[in-house]
C-alpha cells in the first residue's frame, strides 16, 4: 500500500477544497458558515470569546 509523505500534498487551499467538494468556482458568489464550539453559550454574546484568544484560538481563527 502506498502511504504518501506529507510533503507530497499541495498546500491547503480553502478555495480548492470548496470547489472540489461543492463544485463552486471562484467567479461564483459563495457564503460559508463556520460553526464553533464554546463551553458556555454566554461567550457567544457580543463575541466575548474574542477577549480571551489564548483560551479560544480556534474559535478566534474561525471568526477571523
Amino acid at each position: 500500500m502506498y502511504i504518501p509523505e506529507l510533503t507530497d500534498s499541495p498546500d491547503f487551499s480553502l478555495e480548492r477544497l470548496l470547489s472540489t467538494c461543492f463544485g463552486c468556482h471562484s467567479s461564483e458568489s459563495l457564503k460559508v458558515c463556520i460553526l464553533i464550539d464554546l463551553p458556555d453559550l454566554d461567550l457567544a454574546r457580543d463575541k466575548a470569546f474574542l477577549e480571551d484568544t489564548s483560551r479560544f484560538p480556534v474559535q478566534a481563527k474561525a471568526y477571523k
